[in-house]
């Protein structure tokens, strides 16, 4: 009787399926539409960076001397993402080594921080020495990481994370890589047994970049919600342009500061009627990993539960 046309977009349903943005890459970032990922700040003991210093890292020859290693060159890592130090192997292992001060007596773990453009998975053992003893033969695994944030890896030992016992002083990380590799080595770090936190290694998307700019967005808007605003009442609010970290809209944004000097904030608000209700809290965290942040709640009654406040900015 009839025929239709339909776009194949409709048809085959693929206008449906919302389009994830790729994360950004350390190539494409300046120029694409793409996800922002970074890390946790880490509570770090020591570290060993080629930022402050390009002599970091260092080829180990046969016959125990050394030599500098050359930078990736910025057509494979931008400067604006950071420099590091070019590891590559030809047909033979090579190691690499730096030297990081710890700075007492403790358990630490060690995180290394890279770039690999290539698609590769490189096992690499890693060897910790101090005064002469071999303190840890442990491992890691350089993956692909072609990203805007350079990648971090903890090293293990028995599939699970190491911590060694190092003493104040000077203490050498030796890398044993493996033929045919080709990556970029930026950062050692020591953590602190205690301090060790699982999400350091967890990458968060911060934002949504279009040609390098974070573009602004936000959750919708909760229907028939009723709003307590954190800073009525409350002495020394902070303005969003006054921040010391980007946040989207910021001429809309008024935050109440939470740190050890004032560690606790107190809010009213009336309901309009009896019933159950549940509490959406809006934050900024861009210093910490995930914090449990208890919550007393008193209408007639008093109700104690917590929130889990994650690494977020923007």
């Amino acid at each position: 009787d009839y025929v239709v046309v339909l776009p194949a977009e409709y048809y085959l349903g693929t206008i449906l399926k919302e389009r994830a943005a790729p994360p950004c890459e350390a190539n494409n970032a300046h120029n694409s539409t793409c996800v922002d990922l970074l890390y946790p700040p880490m509570a770090i003991a020591a570290r060993a960076d080629v930022t402050e210093n390009a002599d970091t890292f260092k080829e180990v020859k046969i016959d125990g001397t050394t030599s500098d290693l050359k930078m990736v060159p910025i057509e494979q890592l931008p400067e604006i993402i950071g420099p590091a130090s070019h590891v590559m192997t030809g047909d033979e292992t090579k190691v690499v080594e730096a030297t990081i001060e710890v700075p007492e007596d403790y358990d630490y773990a060690i995180v290394i921080e890279y770039h690999n453009h290539k698609k590769t998975q490189l096992p690499i053992l890693v060897e910790v020495l101090q005064e002469g003893n071999v303190k840890l033969n442990g491992n890691i695994t350089i993956h692909n990481c072609p990203f805007a944030t350079f990648c971090r890896e903890v090293v293990t030992q028995g599939g699970k994370v190491a911590t060694i016992p190092l003493a104040k002083g000077p203490a050498t990380i030796q890398l044993h890589v493996p033929p045919s590799a080709d990556f970029g080595l930026a950062a050692v770090n020591l953590i602190a047994e205690k301090e060790w936190n699982n999400e350091y290694l967890q990458q968060v998307p911060v934002c949504v970049r279009k040609d390098g700019r974070c573009v602004p967005q936000q959750y919708p808007p909760a229907g028939n919600s009723i709003v307590a605003e954190a800073e009525a009442g409350q002495e020394n609010p902070v303005s969003g342009d006054k921040l010391p970290f980007p946040v989207a809209n910021p001429k809309d944004v008024v935050v109440m500061p939470l740190d050890e000097s004032q560690g606790t904030l107190e809010m009213t608000g009336v309901v309009p009627g009896r019933g159950h209700y549940m509490f959406l809290v809006h934050y900024f965290n861009p210093d910490n990993t995930p914090l449990n942040i208890g919550v007393v709640l008193q209408n007639d009654h008093f109700f104690e539960g917590k929130f889990i406040v994650h690494f977020n900015i923007y």
